[in-house]
């Protein structure tokens, strides 16, 4: 109902908003000290602040007049982008987006194998059988190797998929990277052995 009541707001001058889908809400502080604007659409949200570092008076600026042309601008920006809603054919790209783009292709990002853990699980707990350290596996999946491994931001060999990592008991973060830069990590924790 709110969204509704703030899409019927009228736009600031010199904008248009024809599919009525921006809603927004201004204010002006005591002072005209600060402007600002919040203004969403179901996908984005934009907010504007506009005032002066020393918070000193700033005569006629408000809301309306200051920070809402400039959250409306950002929307409209917003709006020109996203007109095409997949990457089609291109002759020097084939029926790919670039490598760079394919974050804002959804199709891309569907087809895409994901990089991620095969073990442990976020939270795992483990414990050892006798009273030595705990043998936990780092299994990883998806990634393009080879693979960098951290635990407690201490670098470990790991030459495959997966490494081998006797651990004392506490907490420990452990943390992968693949040679693109792709960085996935697990929270776990190894009980104190009972000896």
């Amino acid at each position: 109902m709110t969204t509704s009541i703030l899409r019927q707001t009228q736009v600031p001058q010199g904008f248009a908003d024809l599919k009525h889908h921006i809603a927004y809400k201004t204010g002006t502080s005591y002072g005209y000290r600060d402007a600002w604007t919040v203004a969403y659409t179901k996908e984005y949200t934009v907010t504007v602040w506009v005032g002066k570092p020393d918070n000193s008076i700033q005569l006629k600026r408000t809301g309306m007049h200051t920070s809402a042309p400039l959250a409306f601008e950002v929307h409209s920006i917003i709006d020109a982008l996203l007109v095409q809603k997949h990457w089609t054919q291109d002759p020097y790209f084939g029926t790919h987006s670039p490598r760079g783009l394919q974050y804002f292709d959804k199709k891309s990002e569907a087809k895409e194998v994901k990089f991620s853990f095969i073990s442990p699980q976020e939270g795992a707990r483990f414990m050892s059988a006798d009273c030595t350290q705990t043998i936990v596996e780092v299994q990883v999946s998806g990634g393009e190797a080879p693979y960098f491994a951290y635990v407690d931001n201490l670098p470990q060999e790991m030459q495959e998929d997966s490494v081998i990592l006797p651990l004392p008991f506490g907490g420990h973060y452990i943390q992968v990277i693949d040679t693109l830069g792709n960085t996935i990590h697990r929270n776990i924790w190894v009980n104190q052995p009972e000896c």
